[in-house]
């Protein structure tokens, strides 16, 4: 097997159902899905024994992204693993086989990212979500690159394909409580002499919902988690 689709869940019954519809529609059909679940009480937990291959938990105590991450990868069967969350939703059908062809056909590649973009309905997005999408949508990267310096945004797990040996020798740091495990890897691997590639059939519609207060509070702890992990990556060797 190439693949394994490993996605991170905690409460995500309303989203994660049409999340597994849309990986068994995407045209590449050769993956096991692992979910790993963070004690989810609205019944995530039960979907997720019905209709994934493996299931792993961890407990709100043990919880970190980096850990429920590396969780995920350690009961990994496939060559290549792509990570997304819950109440993430892919939105081209080619993206797994996209993923899996650019990994193939480039041995220097470490992995294949795209962005998030909010949703388009009020009812999953909020409207700060909405403008900051928009924002994004008119500075970022637009076009497929192979990239060896760093990027924003790279590697992020909302929608990312890694190779699972790279992983395993290399696993997320769990040195940030507010993430960006992801972005210190993709720092780390180019400083290591892979290169990462980005694609626009990697984007997700992702979106957190909640006030518009809730989006600008996450927007500025995310701004300082980033800054933090800029300060950590100066020092990896």
């Amino acid at each position: 097997m190439q693949l394994s689709v490993v996605i991170r869940t905690k409460n995500e019954i309303k989203t994660l159902p049409a999340l597994i519809g849309n990986l068994h529609n995407q045209s590449y059909k050769d993956f096991e899905i692992i979910i790993v679940d963070n004690e989810s009480t609205d019944g995530t937990y039960e979907y997720a024994l019905a209709n994934a291959t493996k299931v792993i938990t961890i407990t709100n105590k043990e919880f970190t992204h980096a850990k429920s991450t590396n969780l995920g990868v350690s009961a990994a069967s496939g060559e290549f693993v792509y990570f997304t969350n819950g109440h993430s939703l892919p939105i081209s059908p080619d993206l797994l086989t996209t993923g899996v062809q650019i990994l193939n056909d480039n041995p220097d590649v470490a992995g294949v990212y795209g962005r998030v973009k909010a949703f388009r309905s009020f009812a999953r997005a909020n409207l700060c979500e909405r403008i900051i999408s928009f924002f994004n949508e008119m500075t970022f990267r637009k076009k497929p690159a192979i990239l060896d310096t760093y990027s924003t945004g790279m590697l992020i797990t909302q929608s990312c394909m890694i190779r699972t040996f790279l992983l395993r020798k290399y696993p997320f740091k769990e040195l940030h409580a507010g993430g960006g495990e992801d972005l210190l890897w993709a720092m780390a691997i180019l400083k290591r002499g892979y290169k990462i590639a980005f694609h626009p059939k990697f984007h997700v519609h992702h979106s957190h919902g909640g006030s518009n207060i809730d989006t600008i509070k996450y927007y500025l702890d995310h701004l300082k988690m980033f800054g933090e992990v800029i300060k950590t990556a100066k020092n990896l060797t």
